[in-house]
């Protein structure tokens, strides 16, 4: 059902498409000067119709994915902090939780998969029609500016990480059959040396190495103790964690 919903989004390609021709004929005659004139009105109606249609689909299917999370993490948590009674029906929670995240993530690399592919789309549409209307409407600098991020909101990221966690701890207590309520929490230490190789990943990647590498270890922020997950409703549309990714950002840019 997810993946149908996802089909029936598509970009509008054979909508623009048509748009686009009519205009650039009327472009071919030199007759097009400024973004007002009549004969790109259509084309550019539809162009931002799409942009904003994907945003806010995009913006409401990441919503849902979170709240599906959340709802996760509420399940995991408290099997992860509690005493292990019955290692088989211990085993059983594990399983049913590993099979619903698992699924939540599909869901996650899908959505991700279909952003792309839609920007992917729009900014081919949008080079085109640079060249074709002579700059009128520049709606390659448009896409850019109201498609700004190509990856999803990293407070999703969030709340799988410490769902993994959650199911590592408790996998662990389970092996080890420990009912002193696990582990204690790992802590960075205030000093350190490392090693480490860094690599370039572009935007629209960046979502499916999180996840993965969430799936392996914990997601870690400095100057943060404890699960990453909000429990606060009211801050599900707020993604602090976004800010944490444009400020790379912004230096990477700079760099």
């Amino acid at each position: 059902a997810f993946l149908a919903s996802l089909s029936e989004q598509r970009v509008r390609e054979d909508a623009l498409q048509y748009h686009l021709s009519k205009a650039a004929a009327v472009a071919s005659s030199g007759n097009v000067n400024s973004s007002n004139n009549q004969s790109i009105a259509p084309f550019q109606r539809v162009f931002d119709e799409e942009i904003i249609r994907i945003a806010r689909f995009v913006d409401g299917q990441q919503v849902g994915l979170e709240l599906t999370a959340k709802a996760l993490f509420a399940r995991a948590e408290p099997l992860a902090s509690a005493s292990i009674g019955s290692v088989q029906e211990s085993y059983a929670q594990l399983s049913d939780l590993r099979r619903d995240t698992k699924k939540t993530v599909d869901e996650c690399f899908a959505l991700q998969e279909f952003f792309t592919t839609s920007r992917n789309t729009l900014a081919e549409i949008a080079e085109k029609a640079d060249e074709q209307l002579r700059g009128a409407l520049q709606c390659s600098a448009a896409l850019r500016k109201r498609l700004n991020k190509a990856h999803l909101n990293s407070s999703l990221v969030c709340v799988i990480s410490d769902i993994h966690h959650a199911l590592r701890q408790t996998e662990e207590k389970i092996l080890t059959k420990n009912n002193a309520g696990g582990d204690s929490m790992w802590e960075a230490p205030a000093s350190f040396q490392r090693i480490t190789t860094k690599y370039w990943v572009k935007d629209e990647n960046l979502t499916k190495l999180m996840l993965i590498c969430a799936a392996e270890a914990p997601l870690l922020v400095y100057g943060m103790k404890g699960p990453l997950t909000s429990t606060d409703r009211r801050d599900l549309s707020v993604s602090e964690g976004d800010k944490l990714w444009d400020t790379l950002a912004t230096r990477i840019t700079s760099i």
